[in-house]
């Protein structure tokens, strides 16, 4: 099952960087969902940074909000406060 789960976040990372930028949003968030469920929110983080540099700046922002919040949740302030500040 962990062979199929590494398998599906290959697919989604592929994907992230292969739509139209309008829909690339909404595959990282699907992206960043499935990592949590597969793998717990600290396997987020990289995905998130990803987001965030791939996004148009439009959309970047809310990625920013999420993340931040999620390190905030996990006691983790000095990344959330660095998050803020990006």
């Amino acid at each position: 099952a962990h062979g199929l789960a590494r398998n599906a976040m290959a697919v989604y990372d592929r994907a992230a960087g292969a739509v139209a930028l309008e829909k690339r949003a909404s595959v990282y968030q699907l992206y960043i969902a499935k990592a949590a469920e597969y793998f717990g929110v600290t396997k987020t983080r990289d995905i998130y940074e990803a987001a965030i540099g791939a996004l148009p700046s439009s959309e970047a922002p809310s990625f920013c909000l999420r993340y931040a919040n999620l390190e905030r949740k996990l006691g983790e302030i000095d990344r959330a406060r660095a998050i803020y500040m990006h």
